[in-house]
């Protein structure tokens, strides 16, 4: 295993793990996000 094929899986790896981190992310959000709406719960503009 030469130096940089042993780089760019290292590499590849991180990008996956990064995009998968995100998705995770997003994907609580949009679901925190959904069930506010669903609830009812979310108002937008906040000036009582």
């Amino acid at each position: 295993m030469n130096k940089k094929r042993a780089l760019w899986i290292t590499a590849a790896l991180g990008l996956i793990g990064l995009i998968c981190a995100v998705a995770v992310i997003v994907n609580n959000y949009a679901k925190t996000l959904f069930e506010l709406i669903s609830n009812g719960d979310l108002e937008l503009d906040d000036e009582d």
